[in-house]
């Protein structure tokens, strides 16, 4: 598990991340994005003992 328990008293978080996914939320711009065929990128810097840590995410399309 990527937090402590008491960090996340939501049931679908701790689900999240019970099964070793990382939830990320609260992204801006995804409207600008086309329907289909653009990749988004999630990195995670890697934090030693950490509860949390802001993602980088930037997506990759075609051009218009």
């Amino acid at each position: 598990m990527t937090t402590r328990e008491d960090a996340c008293p939501y049931p679908g978080e701790q689900y999240i991340l019970s099964v070793d996914r990382y939830q990320t939320e609260v992204m801006d711009h995804l409207d600008e994005l086309p329907a289909t065929g653009a990749v988004i990128f999630c990195t995670f810097p890697k934090v030693r003992d950490g509860v949390g840590y802001p993602a980088r995410v930037f997506a990759i399309c075609p051009a218009a």
